[in-house]
């Protein structure tokens, strides 16, 4: 599932460039916002008015708001970078999500992992190449939408111990329709009739995906899926080259290594301590006196 999901959104993505040639980020984002709520409005019939029925609706926006930043910031890195370095620079998210993870979800991290988050880092360094001839500012706004990502995260795990999870896509197409149209709005332009199957074709593998990628870590360990999920670069090196001519420089591959590397430790180092932690016997408690 997860190999599906990784063919499906490098895909997605190598559609989105060859559209960003034509067509704004922003606008494209709209599409995609305005095909995943077609997609989804039919579930009304299925599932009723539960799926927006919520109890904390202000999280709902702040969600959708971190949602929506983060694809307008991917989506706008798409168009401008090669393929190979915006899809490395998205493997960044987990070590940004440790750190917010500390912050506002009070998880305690050990050395171990602090040390492979700085390592990953110092990879994500030699990708960007701040300052080097390489450097685009492009990189930046994709390690944005990365941070924006996973501030998404963090409010998604507080918002699923009480909303199920179609209620949190659907709410999320919805909201995310209302933010984009309105860059959508100064910058619009008529798809062609050319264009308009590849760009319907964009937006369900994106609401796809996006289920798929739900889907499969609901069912498997993240500690499994994680190197899978790598395999996303590899697609990304064949189409960039097979549809643009792209080759990832050399600083991108070393840097995504690296961060690949530090990023595969601190996910299976996660699951040890689970692991460890539902198998230890409970603490003994003091006899009442």
């Amino acid at each position: 599932m997860t190999l599906i999901d990784n063919v499906g959104m490098s895909v997605m993505v190598t559609l989105l460039k060859l559209l960003g040639s034509t067509y704004d980020s922003m606008l494209l984002a709209f599409f995609r916002s305005v095909i995943g709520l077609a997609i989804f409005m039919p579930l009304l019939a299925g599932y009723g008015w539960s799926l927006v029925r919520t109890n904390r609706p202000l999280m709902h926006v702040l969600r959708v708001g971190f949602g929506a930043s983060s694809m307008l910031c991917g989506f706008y890195a798409v168009t401008v970078l090669p393929l190979a370095e915006s899809t490395a620079l998205n493997f960044t998210r987990p070590l940004f999500m440790m750190v917010l993870a500390v912050i506002f979800l009070g998880e305690l991290v050990g050395w171990r992992r602090w040390t492979a988050a700085t390592v990953g880092f110092l990879g994500m360094l030699i990708m960007v190449q701040p300052g080097g001839a390489e450097f685009h500012p492009a990189m930046l706004v994709s390690l944005l939408g990365s941070c924006l990502g996973c501030g998404t995260v963090v409010v998604v795990k507080k918002l699923s111990r009480t909303d199920t999870t179609a209620s949190l896509m659907f709410s999320a197409s919805v909201v995310t329709t209302v933010i984009t149209a309105v860059p959508a709005y100064f910058v619009w332009k008529t798809p062609t009739l050319i264009d308009l199957p590849i760009i319907l074709i964009m937006g369900a593998l994106g609401t796809c995906t996006q289920f798929l990628f739900l889907r499969a870590y609901s069912l498997a360990n993240a500690a499994v899926l994680a190197p899978i999920d790598y395999s996303r670069l590899l697609f990304a090196i064949v189409l960039g080259y097979a549809v643009f001519g792209d080759l990832p420089a050399e600083a991108t591959l070393i840097g995504a290594a690296i961060v690949a590397s530090a990023t595969l430790y601190i996910v299976r180092r996660e699951a040890r301590l689970k692991r460890e932690a539902a198998t230890a016997p409970p603490a003994p408690t003091q006899e009442p006196r």
